[in-house]
C-alpha cells in the first residue's frame, strides 16, 4: 500500500502517517441493506429500519416492475440486484457504522439514477437533487449529485472520500433536497486507510529463550 509519511512518530508502537485513498485499506465497515435487497414485495414497499428512514412509506423502496414503459422511473430498474431507493419519498436515511480516528482516511462508493420520461406531475422534471453525508462528531463531509448531470434512463456511480478531521463514530446519511428521485442503490461499505499504523513486534517481547537469540522475522533482520 502506498503511504505519504508525514511525520515520523514512534509513540506506543506506532508510526504517524498521512493515508491516501488507493490500494487494500486498513479497515472496512460494514453498511447494512447496502442494495436494499431484503425485501419480498413486489413492486414498491417500506424500507427497513435498520436505515432509520424518515419519512418511511410504501413508496420508499421499489423494484424493477417500476421499469419497463413507466417514465417516471429507470428502464431496467434497480443499479443492482432487483430493489432500489426512491429518495424523494423516503428523503433522509442514515446508519451509525463504527469507530475511526481523526486522520483517517474514508471512502464510499454508490449509485444514483435518473428517470427516462418527463414527470409533469412534480414541477415538470424527471431531475433531482440528493446528497451523500460522512460524519464524526460535529465534522462531516457533504457530497452533493444532481441527476441533471446523469443520461436520462441511467444510473452512475459516485463516491465520497474525507479525511476525518475527529475521532468518534462514523455515521452515513444520504437526504434528498429537491426534484424528482433520485434514486439510490448499490452502496459500497465504507474504506479506512488509517492515519495510525501499528508496528510489530515493538518491544521485541514475543520470545522465549532465556538470554539471546535471533530477532523476529517480521523485521526483516539481515543478518
Amino acid at each position: 500500500m502506498k503511504k505519504k509519511i508525514m511525520t515520523t512518530l514512534f509513540f506506543m508502537g506506532a508510526i504517524a502517517v498521512m493515508a491516501q485513498s488507493s490500494g487494500v485499506p486498513d479497515a472496512v465497515l460494514a453498511v447494512q441493506e447496502p442494495s436494499f435487497e431484503n425485501y419480498t414485495f413486489s413492486p414498491n414497499g417500506p424500507m427497513n429500519a435498520v436505515w432509520n428512514p424518515t419519512p418511511n412509506d410504501n413508496y420508499a423502496i421499489l423494484n424493477e416492475a417500476f421499469g419497463g414503459t413507466d417514465p417516471h422511473f429507470p428502464t431496467d430498474g434497480a443499479a443492482d440486484g432487483t430493489y432500489y431507493a426512491l429518495m424523494r419519498t423516503v428523503r433522509n436515511i442514515s446508519q451509525e457504522l463504527g469507530s475511526v480516528n481523526a486522520g483517517d482516511t474514508l471512502a464510499v462508493a454508490f449509485d444514483v439514477g435518473r428517470a427516462y420520461g418527463l414527470y409533469d406531475g412534480y414541477n415538470g422534471t424527471r431531475t433531482g437533487v440528493m446528497t451523500c453525508t460522512l460524519k464524526v462528531g460535529s465534522s462531516s463531509q457533504v457530497v452533493t449529485i444532481d441527476t441533471a448531470t446523469l443520461a436520462a434512463d441511467s444510473w452512475q456511480t459516485f463516491t465520497n472520500t474525507w479525511v476525518s478531521t475527529e475521532s468518534g463514530t462514523l455515521s452515513i446519511e444520504f437526504d434528498h433536497v429537491s426534484g424528482f428521485g433520485p434514486f439510490l442503490d448499490n452502496i459500497s461499505d465504507v474504506s479506512v486507510w488509517s492515519k495510525i499504523r501499528p508496528v510489530q513486534e515493538p518491544s521485541f517481547e514475543n520470545y522465549t529463550y532465556p538470554a539471546n537469540g535471533p530477532m523476529n522475522a517480521v523485521w526483516n533482520p539481515i543478518p
